[in-house]
């Protein structure tokens, strides 16, 4: 069994573990996700210094796709990429992929979260969504943290590989789960010019679509029997908070109108070896921006393969049989962005740079970029947690 199988068991095995107390694996959130870089930036546009993840494939080259998987609520990047399968994505199809870490101020949230201003109307003018999902939300701090990460990436990338591997910044797409596909959705909304497409999963929108928005293609994965993000009601989360959410049905309907789609067609696929899929699919949209539903039945929360080796899915769900990472990304790849976004990378105590690529001989990587835990300290980092969660184990099995 090779290391990553053998965390993957033992994070499966953690899960269980913990599944009927309040623990979460916010602890393990300073942890490095395999073949990963971490990076820490502090920049004008928000407050503190923010993290994030980028694996550079191997395979990588000029103008490769930037990728940013963006984990859930009460989540973090380590423990997310054992079930999203981008990191596997990006070694399959030579892209660059980034993993940022949410908001961590206990101030604004006691759990990792991303804060994302609400406001979206439905179509019957009856629901408004909340934003979502920190306690507070603080001048969009997590967006202008996220274009900041795309500008860091695109500006020192092709300098940390001496000009082998470049950004192409016409094709930067969002993909995430939950809490991150909702980050994934505003970020189209409120930075059209940034995001190519996105591919994300049991997520919705919360975030108004302004008068500056660009049609943007957009793919959201749902089950079903999702009860943490409805999949045909419009949630209410807890007994005593107005807090609303929109199915995504409902956030799919709103997204097709507002990108102008015409026609709309619906595929229903039965199989008895993968699962039953119902595919919404909204063309004829400006900018060719298509809007797509892949609606799996019987799915939960996770709906991806690897959930199942996680013990992820809920009592009463059926596993994810379809590979739904590359789902989104075949849906992705096709698009990119018919301008070049403007890309400014805003450090604290300096004048703003423009992040285009810089051709001028290799150097280190930007001061205000601290980076650490390369490729090779991830192992090190990986047989720390292995020590950490044969302890767990081990007080786990004393109980029982």
């Amino acid at each position: 069994m090779n290391q990553r199988s053998l965390l993957t068991f033992l994070l499966a095995a953690l899960t269980r573990a913990h599944a009927n107390d309040e623990t979460n694996l916010e602890e393990f959130c300073d942890l490095t996700p395999d073949g990963t870089q971490r990076t820490c930036i502090e920049s004008t546009e928000f407050n503190g210094e923010r993290c994030f993840y980028t694996k550079v494939p191997q395979c990588a080259g000029n103008n490769a796709p930037l990728v940013f998987d963006i984990h859930g609520y009460k989540s973090c990047p380590f423990y997310h990429s054992y079930y999203s399968g981008w990191l596997e994505q990006a070694d399959k199809d030579c892209f660059v992929v980034v993993l940022p870490l949410g908001t961590t101020d206990p101030s604004i949230s006691g759990s990792t979260c991303w804060g994302l201003p609400g406001g979206l109307i439905d179509d019957t003018q009856s629901f408004t969504s909340d934003s979502c999902c920190c306690d507070q939300v603080t001048d969009n701090d997590d967006v202008a943290f996220l274009r900041q990460v795309a500008a860091v990436l695109s500006r020192d990338i092709p300098i940390e590989t001496s000009n082998d591997v470049t950004i192409d910044t016409k094709r930067i797409y969002m993909a995430g789960h939950s809490n991150g596909c909702m980050a994934s959705t505003a970020m189209a909304s409120t930075q059209s010019d940034l995001v190519a497409a996105v591919g994300c999963h049991s997520g919705t929108a919360v975030t108004p679509f302004p008068d500056t928005y660009s049609p943007t293609p957009i793919l959201m994965v749902h089950g079903t029997a999702d009860i943490v993000v409805g999949y045909d009601i419009n949630l209410v989360l807890g007994a005593d908070t107005d807090l609303v959410l929109f199915g995504v049905q409902t956030a799919y309907k709103l997204i097709s109108q507002i990108n102008g789609c015409n026609e709309l067609e619906e595929k229903v696929t039965l199989s008895n070896d993968t699962n039953n899929v119902t595919e919404y699919r909204s063309t004829s949209c400006t900018n060719n921006a298509n809007v797509v539903l892949y609606a799996i039945d019987g799915v939960g929360h996770f709906p991806y393969t690897s959930a199942e080796i996680l013990d992820l899915n809920e009592v009463g769900t059926v596993p994810t049989k379809i590979d739904t990472t590359q789902l989104a990304w075949d849906f992705m790849k096709v698009y990119s962005s018919e301008a070049t976004p403007e890309l400014i990378v805003y450090e604290k105590n300096s004048a703003p740079v423009s992040a285009a690529p810089v051709t001028a001989e290799p150097v280190s990587a930007a001061p205000s970029a601290s980076t650490s835990a390369s490729p090779s300290s991830s192992s090190e980092a990986a047989s720390v947690f292995l020590i950490m969660i044969t302890v767990v184990l081990l007080k786990w099995h004393e109980r029982w």
